[in-house]
């Protein structure tokens, strides 16, 4: 089973960080970025249940401390299998290959209201 077999929508994913800086054009060779960063997947179900390891998908970034109060929202150790009190940072969107993410981590559906909270305002949606 891939990897894109499997990816959904609210699920947290350790994303290779590292691999994905060596195959960019043009290499980041200095990049201080960690090898290795859990990523929340925001695709749609239906665009990555048709995904190949090449599909780009939508997702946010998770890190240590908190960039915008307005905008992140924070998971606690154990939530989405976080090893540390962490946040989702909503105003980080980035589009990633699926070939990628290495590890499925946990899910946090229990937070998505929160989060689509966050992008309608960073994005000024109503």
């Amino acid at each position: 089973m891939q990897v894109s077999d499997r990816l959904k929508k609210w699920d947290v994913w350790l994303f290779d960080q590292e691999a994905a800086r060596a195959n960019t054009d043009p290499q980041q060779p200095l990049d201080p970025s960690k090898p290795h960063r859990p990523y929340l997947v925001i695709s749609d179900n239906a665009v990555l249940a048709n995904a190949t390891k090449n599909t780009k998908v939508i997702c946010i970034p998770l890190g240590g401390k908190s960039q915008s109060r307005l905008f992140d929202v924070p998971l606690a150790t154990g939530q989405a299998g976080c090893t540390k009190d962490c946040y989702i940072w909503c105003s980080e969107i980035y589009t990633v290959k699926v070939k990628y993410f290495c590890k499925r981590l946990g899910n946090a559906g229990f937070v998505s209201d929160k989060v689509e909270q966050s992008l309608r305002k960073i994005l000024n949606l109503r």
